[in-house]
């Protein structure tokens, strides 16, 4: 199984290649894998943007992986449109892992900002609870590169900070703290 994973992942790699080769827009994407809507983080976020930045273009990507084949070969395509507002964005903002960020190579200049969908951290999750029966195994982290190439990653407060350091698995120095979107 790791072996399909790999080549997979070369190969939308390869894709991921040619895309970035397309001009960065002014554009900040959303992405969410939470629920098939907008979610109320993202929403708030935009309408301050509009306000502080209205030359930025916003596009949400809101789109769980549900059952069943059809469903999943569904989201590979949505994957693709991911990929594609990657490269061609300054920034993305995510709320919960993201396949495609983690698993492509991103350009150097893209600001990944990972914005929780919990305000805080009243449990453990990720990289805190890897091989314990509610977390993911190291082997399946490792090969899908759980967490990685996010430029920062958001906090309620500066004592929540460093469990989600430990979760995503970045430096405290990548930690910000803001309460709410």
């Amino acid at each position: 199984m790791s072996i399909v994973v790999k080549i997979g992942i070369f190969f939308m790699n390869i894709i991921f290649a040619i895309m970035k080769l397309l001009p960065v827009q002014k554009k900040i994407t959303y992405i969410s894998r939470q629920m098939d809507t907008t979610p109320v983080d993202f929403s708030l976020t935009i309408k301050q943007m509009q306000k502080d930045h209205p030359e930025y273009r916003h596009v949400v990507l809101a789109k769980m992986i549900h059952p069943g084949l059809k469903a999943k070969i569904g989201y590979v395509g949505h994957m693709f449109v991911q990929m594609y507002h990657i490269a061609t964005s300054e920034a993305v903002i995510l709320d919960t892992y993201c396949i495609c960020i983690s698993v492509l190579h991103q350009r150097k200049n893209l600001v990944v900002i990972q914005m929780w969908h919990a305000l805080g951290a009243f449990k453990k999750f990720a990289y805190s609870i890897l091989d314990c029966q509610e977390g993911s195994s190291s082997k399946v982290a490792k090969l899908m590169h759980m967490h990685e190439n996010y430029t920062y990653v958001l906090s309620s407060s500066p004592y929540a900070a460093k469990f989600f350091a430990e979760a995503f698995h970045v430096r405290e120095d990548q930690m910000r703290i803001y309460p709410l979107p």
